[in-house]
């Protein structure tokens, strides 16, 4: 449950400052710099958009109805693949998911004609909505900050699920629901560690060198 931890010490830096770290304090105005150049801001807000809409709609699935949230949770990883893919597109740190027939997944590398074999075509009008409809775009860095405090915020309801599903599946260890969905939700909590926390932090890092920049050049000029 590591990114739901992480994710929630970013939220709180953000809406009022705090520490990332036990010696890292973050003050808010360091993710409200005016001016700043983000790396594929649009496609990134577009994410979060697209993430937060789909976590409105599941955040009240009674966690004890397990068809229910194993059904849920495979329309959510449905859509965190082809959210993945789409940032793939404009971030290189991030690793498009190809998925080829029921269980193989390849990253893009993947020899062109064995992806036209195995389904290409079927793939890419999965990803039609994605792809060729006009994503929304921020208005200003802080619209892009907010959405990003709503979407950690949002996304905190998966810990208490994580807690109920690893007690039934130790209470009832020949229950294999319990098994899948637990499944389930590890491969959610690493999309929201190795994807979204992970360009965050890239955001992160480009702001506190631009903020410290700014601070010197304000103590010593």
């Amino acid at each position: 449950m590591r990114p739901f931890w992480l994710m929630r010490l970013l939220s709180r830096s953000m809406y009022e400052g705090g520490y990332l770290t036990p010696r890292l304090y973050v003050p808010r105005q360091l993710w409200y710099q005016r001016g700043v150049k983000y790396v594929a801001i649009d496609t990134k807000y577009q994410a979060c958009i697209n993430l937060v809409q789909h976590l409105q709609k599941i955040r009240n699935t009674k966690v004890e109805n397990c068809s229910e949230v194993y059904e849920v949770l495979r329309g959510l990883e449905n859509e965190m693949e082809a959210i993945q893919n789409m940032l793939s597109k404009k971030l290189k740190f991030i690793d498009e998911i190809i998925e080829l027939g029921a269980v193989v997944s390849l990253d893009k590398k993947i020899n062109m004609s064995l992806l036209w074999k195995y389904g290409y075509d079927r793939l890419s009008r999965s990803m039609d909505k994605f792809t060729n409809k006009k994503g929304e775009k921020v208005g200003d860095v802080s619209g892009y900050i907010d959405i990003l405090i709503t979407l950690f915020n949002q996304a905190q309801f998966f810990v208490e699920w994580i807690n109920y599903i690893e007690a039934k599946g130790k209470a009832n260890p020949n229950e294999l629901q319990y098994a899948h969905i637990h499944n389930q939700l590890g491969r959610i909590s690493y999309f929201f560690g190795r994807v979204i926390c992970t360009f965050v932090l890239r955001d992160f890092e480009m702001l506190l060198d631009r903020y410290l920049y700014k601070l010197k050049q304000n103590i010593f000029f």
